[in-house]
């Protein structure tokens, strides 16, 4: 999708009234050659605007409306396809439609006009592109479309003025002695071959920004210093006569950046001589040192390297030697992709609106990062790969329970991650804020209670049975009989009512706090043995300051048994937050009953002896810390209040 903060006009003039200013047949190429590769959400990411044949009021007030009201974030660019014509002075103006050449004032664009406008505009950063042809200079083959005297640099000298703040960039097809050439045969007035293609100029263009090749340092992304090089070393190839020019202005860390790269996959390079002759050598203690290279070759920073270790690897595996096989084994196993859990909960979401981006961070070394690929199992998954790992986020029509698998794949094996999510149905706007509409209320006229008394009705027989007319139509059910209608909620195919994922966490949860609770129920009824064979019980022997221990185990067995039976029963309560609160307080009290415990046992060693129960008392504040630690990393968000009825 194209954003709305980047801009592009691309601006071809091929049709001319002037007879002394042949009609063209690059720039309609140009336009969709360029077009389509700044419109690329992957490349360019420009919205794209092609103006075909304006004449010069048109075209003026169409670059004036492109570079005003623009902001800071903005950035943009201009590209000009079409003659470019000096006046006396050698001043450059770009022809349009209507240009005549003996008034270039009143009928052509100057190319101060552009300077001008670019400095006043407010954009952040600013591109003009100049594929401009000169009439009259052409040699036997090529169009010529650049003039020996054409002033470039001179008509953009007010840019020199652009403060550190934004960057602005001037690049043009050829030299100021120079020639640009359009295609491999000459152009004239005459009607146009039906064989096309762009320019030399934004051909290259079009083919860099494409092929991501314009990227020379590889860091993704495209400047206008690295995009110049890539033409200029490319038009070297195609022609000795064309040399670009590039003029830059502002500060942006020495470049423009314009465009993004599409990142290329890592190629995998040869091994040393002396490895590859270890891994083939016909004696094992040679292999099994090459399998140990091999390993750290892997495990290494270069990728290249790593990918031709993994191969030589994936053939040790089934060497005749089992030592060599184990090992290589063991060494591909080393650089596996690994993840932190195994599923990932996204949260709560509205249905019919994009989620929240959640990072899947990934675990391995470099050769994992660079090869990592995923693949979304269902259709409502959204998986895009980073430098850490991979960023998943769900967009779901309805609500409801949602659960699918995220493969993610890499060059040493692949992992499949199961995710989660809640949709909840979108709110509905207030409407209290809003004053009701007072409709008029129709008066019921009041009648008067009648003086004169009415005569009692004899009872009436009972109707014979027959058809009921509309006379004697026999009453309807009251409205307080009526029975509501049945509410039918939507149906969804990918919705369901108990979430699988959930209740497996809540089970694995349960198991931890019923060992919570045996072990403080075993804490609690073993007796203190002293040396002299006495047993004393915690909850009836205990007096004084003591009594804080039995508190502190009564508070722990009645917390994880509840929590524990809730949990069994698949229900979320013990993953709230208020709940995960109060189980840290007790936890906190446990511990500081095994505290005051170990005081005791050092204080009176001699008299009494370790039991079974401290032994429970310190696993139970392991395990309620434990319990501690998991619910929380599992814990749900409060949901939130539904909208109310009115």
């Amino acid at each position: 999708m194209a954003d709305r903060e980047r801009q592009a006009l691309i601006v071809v003039t091929s049709a001319y009234d002037d007879p002394g200013l042949g009609a063209l047949r690059a720039p309609t190429d140009d336009a969709e050659a360029l077009a389509e590769v700044l419109g690329d959400p992957d490349v360019g990411g420009f919205e794209v605007e092609v103006l075909t044949d304006p004449d010069s009021q048109r075209l003026r007030t169409k670059v004036e409306d492109f570079f005003a009201d623009r902001s800071p974030r903005h950035t943009l660019l201009l590209h000009f396809s079409c003659h470019g014509v000096k006046n006396t002075a050698g001043k450059l103006f770009l022809a349009t439609t209507d240009t005549r050449r003996n008034r270039l004032a009143s009928t052509a664009m100057p190319a101060e006009y552009v300077s001008g406008m670019m400095l006043a505009s407010r954009a952040q950063r600013a591109v003009i592109l100049l594929d401009c042809c000169y009439a009259g200079a052409f040699e036997r083959g090529m169009f010529a479309r650049a003039d020996a005297d054409a002033h470039v640099q001179e008509s953009f000298q007010d840019l020199e003025r652009t403060d550190g703040r934004r960057g602005r960039a001037v690049f043009t097809a050829s030299s100021a002695v120079e020639y640009a050439f359009e295609a491999d045969r000459q152009v004239t007035g005459a009607d146009l071959p039906e064989a096309r293609q762009p320019s030399l100029f934004t051909g290259s263009l079009v083919k860099g920004l494409r092929s991501g090749d314009a990227d020379r340092d590889g860091d993704g992304e495209i400047g206008m210093s690295e995009l110049a090089d890539y033409v200029f070393d490319r038009l070297a190839e195609l022609t000795p006569h064309q040399t670009p020019q590039l003029w830059l202005f502002g500060a942006h860390g020495g470049d423009v950046p314009i465009a993004r790269a599409r990142p290329k996959a890592p190629a995998a390079v040869a091994l040393p001589a002396r490895l590859d002759r270890a891994v083939h050598a016909a004696g094992r203690e040679e292999r099994l040192w090459a399998v140990e290279d091999l390993g750290t070759l892997l495990r290494g920073n270069d990728v290249g390297l790593a990918l031709s270790a993994r191969t030589a690897l994936a053939e040790l595996t089934h060497d005749d030697s089992r030592r060599v096989s184990q090992g290589a084994e063991h060494a591909l196993g080393t650089a596996r992709p690994r993840v932190a859990a195994d599923f990932v909960d996204l949260g709560t979401v509205t249905a019919g609106t994009p989620g929240p981006q959640t990072l899947l961070a990934l675990e391995g070394p470099p050769i994992v990062h660079a090869t990592v690929e995923a693949a979304p199992g269902v259709p409502w998954l959204r998986a895009t790969c980073v430098a850490d790992g991979v960023q998943v986020s769900a967009d779901v029509a309805e609500p409801g329970h949602y659960e699918g698998d995220v493969l993610v794949r890499t060059a040493t094996g692949e992992l499949p991650v199961h995710v989660g999510m809640d949709a909840l149905p979108a709110r509905r706007p207030r409407r209290w804020a809003q004053r009701p509409v007072a409709r008029p209320v129709r008066a019921t006229p009041v009648q008067e209670p009648s003086v004169r008394k009415t005569a009692e009705r004899a009872p009436q027989p009972p109707a014979a049975p027959g058809p009921v007319t509309g006379e004697s139509r026999p009453p309807g059910p009251k409205a307080w009989e009526r029975k509501p209608p049945e509410r039918r909620e939507p149906e969804s195919a990918t919705a369901v009512e108990a979430p699988p994922g959930r209740a497996r966490v809540a089970r694995s949860s349960a198991a931890l706090l019923c060992s919570a609770f045996v072990l403080a129920l075993l804490a609690l009824v073993t007796p203190i043995v002293t040396t002299d064979g006495r047993a004393y019980f915690a909850h009836t022997d205990v007096t004084g300051p003591a009594w804080l221990v039995v508190i502190a185990l009564w508070a722990g067995l009645s917390t994880t048994g509840v929590l524990g039976a809730l949990a069994l029963r698949g229900s979320m309560l013990p993953f709230r937050t208020p709940v995960l609160g109060w189980l840290a307080c007790v936890t906190a009290a446990t511990m500081a009953a095994a505290g005051f415990v170990y005081s005791v046992l050092s204080e009176f060693g001699d008299y009494i002896t370790p039991s079974v129960g401290t032994v429970a008392l310190t696993l139970t504040w392991i395990v309620e810390l434990w319990c501690c630690v998991t619910l929380w990393r599992r814990r749900q968000p409060a949901s939130p209040a539904p909208p109310r009825r009115r």
